[in-house]
């Protein structure tokens, strides 16, 4: 390839066909191109040529009506060069290091080349400023890229604060009241449980670490309870969290045979539901005609044990439309049976750790919630989640 030098402005000529056309000045020069469409060297894209910048100053090529790589021209600092060709309409280059009007879009609004032919490349700006956050809550957008971060309040939402967001919760009694309290506060409804004891207001309580005050529920004389107007009938979920480390006593009745765990319970052949810990195993169901569903404590395996000192979550669905009753323990679907499709409403209230025909519970009993709809599986394994991270 031929070499013709240049250390001014020069346009290119039919002539540096096929030649290197190197430019040495140390102040700014343009290189101006020939309008390709009816020139004599833009016939049939036969017309290629280089260029290289050795000079200090900025090299601009400019092609005349017509583009070059689809911009209006390009910068060749100094020691960088392109090859340049036509097809007859435009230029277009094999680039080394040279740079363009404007930067070439990679993908648009994701990443930017710093300049035609450059491997640099630069992302676009999120708006979420860079460093470490704690327990963070971040927002992620369709393309999996964060863009918002801000510190948490201390990692994964409290049972409470799970609960009390479902759009269905009827009742709420945490059961964490002080005390002496004559009644266990309903956060939700205002539905407040009255406490009965057997041997006054100072037994009943019993704190843990980690955990604080929960109601406890003891055998004999020492017996108590809890109640509140019944408030859900038709279709509605329970759930309840519940510690023991004893068997229970337990008549063979199905659900109402055990000591209560939550109950609504009127007798049998009433419209009554209930839920009890019998022997070691978890019953629920509901009555006319009495239809009973039970997880025992050790399933095959012995993968399950519920009189362990460790607290367990057991949730009991109910449709009316179809008389579908469902058992979650620890966030798992256990069980399910149909039942009548009637209102159960038999029991004018709810009763918490004991029940009208089982005996009271000998353990602790928290969180105990009422529902209007029945849970989805998903929000139910999400309790769980929120419960286990919190102590529960």
């Amino acid at each position: 390839m031929w070499v013709n030098e240049q250390t001014a402005n020069y346009a290119i000529q039919p002539q540096d066909n096929k030649k290197l056309i190197v430019f040495n000045s140390a102040s700014a020069v343009t290189a101006t191109l020939p309008q390709p469409t009816g020139s004599p060297i833009g016939v049939g894209g036969t017309f290629v040529f280089a260029l290289a910048n050795i000079g200090s100053g900025a090299l601009t090529v400019s092609p005349t009506s017509a583009t070059i790589d689809g911009e209006s021209s390009i910068v060749l600092d100094e020691f960088q060069g392109i090859e340049v060709w036509t097809d007859g309409t435009n230029y277009f280059t094999i680039r080394g290091m040279g740079s363009g009007a404007s930067a070439i879009t990679a993908l648009t609004g994701d990443v930017t080349a710093t300049g035609p032919g450059s491997a640099a490349a630069t992302l676009a700006a999120s708006g979420v400023i860079a460093g470490s956050y704690t327990s963070a809550n971040i927002t992620v957008d369709a393309k999996g890229r964060v863009t918002a971060a801000s510190n948490g309040s201390g990692g994964a939402a409290s049972l409470p604060s799970v609960i009390l967001s479902e759009s269905s919760l009827v009742n709420y009694w945490e059961l964490n009241d002080a005390s002496g309290a004559t009644a266990f506060v309903d956060s939700k409804g205002g539905n407040n449980a009255t406490i009965t004891y057997s041997e006054g207001p100072t037994l009943g309580w019993v704190t843990i670490p980690s955990i604080g005050s929960c109601a406890e529920w003891t055998f004999g004389a020492t017996a108590g309870y809890a109640s509140a107007p019944l408030q859900v009938s038709t279709t509605f979920s329970v759930e309840l969290w519940f510690n023991a480390t004893t068997s229970q006593g337990y008549d063979g009745s199905g659900f109402r045979g055990g000591w209560g765990l939550v109950t609504a319970q009127e007798g049998s052949g009433y419209n009554d539901w209930a839920i009890a810990f019998g022997g070691t195993t978890i019953y629920a169901g509901v009555g006319n005609p009495d239809t009973t569903l039970s997880v025992p404590d050790t399933l095959p395996g012995g993968a399950i044990t519920f009189a362990d000192g460790h607290w367990h979550q057991v949730v009991f669905t109910r449709a009316q439309s179809t008389g579908l009753i469902q058992l979650y323990v620890d966030g798992n679907l256990m069980t399910s049976a149909t039942g009548n499709l009637n209102s159960l409403n038999a029991a004018s209230n709810l009763i918490i750790g004991s029940g009208t025909e089982s005996g009271a519970f000998a353990g602790l009993i928290a969180h105990v919630a009422t529902f209007n709809t029945v849970l989805s599986a998903a929000r139910i394994a999400a309790h769980y989640q929120a419960g286990s991270a919190s102590g529960r």
